[in-house]
């Protein structure tokens, strides 16, 4: 079954495996899907997965010239549409079917040749008129599929047309300047059998930002119907008229901010959406939910979502993202060993405790300044009872003994209090929590919604 899934990721990744996309590509298994992928995550894609993937603009192999799609009336008019998206050929002014034609040609005649399509490519386009004609007629009748015989022969009867050859050779010698890179001393090696082997292919974003092979690649894959994952880098252009009809799975990843009117309109038409916490966009989560999951946004208002994950800053759930299925909030995180898992996810706690710490009467801001410079006195003491609650007494300990030197720094502050001064009064317009204590009880609220879950085990302590 087909599925669009919307990703918010983090405006700044730690990697590329850090990237929810990246994970998805490599969870999407048992068929043929293509990744695009921004380029300055490439190297590290390509250092760690190495053999396991195939890079579109460094193979020395044909993906598309093969006789595995231009045999498939269906793939070969994808591929004719492909073709198509490259202006040199568009300018040429033909149809699909003319294209789709041309490259049965060369099927039939790689055929009665014994010949790799791309060889027979390269050498119709050195051919005079009559020794195309040539090969041509040693096509045996009996040889073409019995539904593809009328289209053949209307075809022939085009190219004995001086037009026609014409015309002929021109879409050939298009067609052949995005091919001819895989010929090394006038041969070429045996095309990917990538749909069969069901490989991930890696195309660069920068790659479809020009008439390229890679670019024809991509729109193969779209027109033909094969999963995709399209990262932030993508053209817009190339696969905006896919999104309501697409078979295949569809991926895209956005980063929070980013076109916004195409965002709304991606998340309308997505099954499935999940926001990076770290960078978390209320409102377009907010506008997914209410066409897919009413329930939710009953219980959860746009402001409870602001309030839990942007009015305070909460590190330790980097790499994590926030999703929904079937009327539950499920958090998904990308761990150190760069596995991702997920688990439901309640709210309420993180809002309870919020609404609590929000009742309590709030200094005047001179007075906000004057506490933040004198820098609050930390009760170490509390912080470790807090943690232990959540988990254990060791790693309690352990967070005691990492606060001292902060409480230390702290204290060294204060005897800086002129020259830090200015700043302060800067950051009071929009100061992070200074609290360590309410730092503490989210970070306690968070832990214990995921422990609290009956049906998971807790694997994220």
């Amino acid at each position: 079954m087909s599925e669009l899934t919307f990703n918010i990721e983090a405006r700044v990744s730690q990697g590329a495996f850090k990237r929810l996309l990246v994970q998805q590509a490599l969870h999407l298994t048992g068929q043929p899907r293509c990744l695009v992928l921004n380029d300055v995550y490439l190297p590290e894609v390509e250092k760690i997965l190495g053999d396991n993937i195939l890079i579109a603009n460094k193979s020395k192999k044909e993906f598309l010239l093969s006789d595995e799609i231009i045999s498939d009336p269906k793939k070969r008019l994808a591929l004719s549409n492909a073709y198509l998206s490259i202006d040199r050929i568009n300018s040429i002014h033909l149809n699909n079917a003319f294209v789709s034609s041309a490259l049965l040609v060369i099927e039939m005649i790689a055929k009665t040749f014994k010949e790799h399509p791309p060889y027979t490519l390269g050498r119709l386009i050195n051919s005079s008129a009559d020794e195309i004609t040539d090969d041509i007629e040693a096509v045996k009748p009996t040889t073409v599929p019995s539904g593809q015989k009328k289209q053949f022969k209307a075809i022939l009867g085009y190219l004995q047309k001086s037009e026609g050859i014409n015309t002929f050779m021109e879409l050939l010698n298009g067609i052949w300047r995005l091919h001819k890179g895989f010929m090394v001393k006038g041969e070429f090696q045996k095309p990917h059998t990538w749909q069969k082997d069901n490989n991930l292919i890696v195309i660069p974003a920068s790659e479809l930002q020009k008439d390229s092979y890679s670019k024809v690649l991509f729109e193969y894959f779209l027109n033909d119907q094969i999963s995709v994952l399209l990262d932030s880098d993508t053209p817009l252009p190339l696969y905006s008229a896919f999104l309501s009809d697409f078979k295949g799975n569809m991926s895209i990843s956005f980063t929070k901010g980013q076109n916004p009117s195409m965002a709304s309109n991606i998340a309308f038409k997505a099954s499935k959406m999940m926001v990076s916490v770290e960078n978390f966009d209320a409102e377009l989560f907010c506008t997914w939910l209410a066409k897919y999951d009413l329930k939710l946004l009953k219980k959860y208002s746009i402001n409870d979502f602001e309030t839990a994950f942007k009015n305070y800053q909460f590190a330790s759930y980097s790499n994590s993202f926030l999703g929904a299925e079937d009327d539950s909030l499920f958090l998904y995180r990308i761990n150190d060993k760069n596995e991702l898992s997920k688990r439901k996810f309640d709210l309420a706690p993180v809002l309870k405790i919020l609404k609590i710490d929000q009742a309590v009467p709030q200094p005047h801001e001179k007075e906000q300044v004057q506490q933040t410079v004198q820098a609050p006195k930390i009760d170490e003491s509390k912080i470790a009872k807090t943690v232990s609650e959540a988990v254990s007494t060791d790693i309690a300990k352990a967070v005691e003994e990492a606060v001292k030197p902060l409480i230390e720094k702290i204290n060294e502050l204060e005897k800086t209090q002129t020259e830090t001064n200015q700043q302060l009064k800067e950051t009071v317009s929009s100061p992070p929590s200074n609290n360590w204590d309410d730092m503490e009880s989210i970070d306690n609220a968070f832990q214990d919604a995921l422990k609290n879950q009956p049906d998971t085990n807790n694997d994220w302590s």
